[in-house]
């Protein structure tokens, strides 16, 4: 089971369900609040609000068994408190996946984004150092 806990307009859910995915949804505006709510799930998916980025991961570890992947901008692998979370032995950081386009998340294309994004992929029991890769 995939539980992506910040789903908005559901644009994740919907893309993890069209590939097979088992997956749940919620959304603070919806009533769950992702950082209070205690879940085991196998994996957990989400575009979290930026500016609680530490958060999420924290308590994504928390959460998920296997992985955790995170759609954050580049600027998120600086910071005292998330280098020891991708450093974390038994939960650490495997790979970012770097959009090689910046990101336009307005549901109609409007508009432009100026941040680059990626998706980090936290992986459980993962050895090695983490990798790059381009989407």
């Amino acid at each position: 089971m995939t539980w992506e806990p910040a789903e908005g307009d559901g644009r994740i859910v919907q893309a993890l369900r069209r590939v097979g995915c088992d997956v749940i949804g919620s959304d603070l505006t919806t009533g769950t609040d992702f950082l209070a709510t205690a879940r085991e799930v196998d994996n957990v998916v989400t575009n979290p609000p930026w500016s609680r980025k530490t958060e999420f991961i924290q308590h994504g570890k928390q959460c998920a068994r296997r992985k955790l992947a995170l759609l954050m901008p580049l600027f998120a692998l600086s910071g005292v408190a998330r280098r020891a979370l991708f450093q974390d032995v038994a939960f650490p950081l495997r790979t970012v996946h770097v959009f090689d386009r910046r990101l336009n998340f307005h549901p109609d294309g409007e508009g432009s984004s100026i941040i680059t994004a990626g998706w980090f992929l936290f992986e459980r029991g993962y050895e090695g150092k983490p990798t790059l890769a381009w989407i």
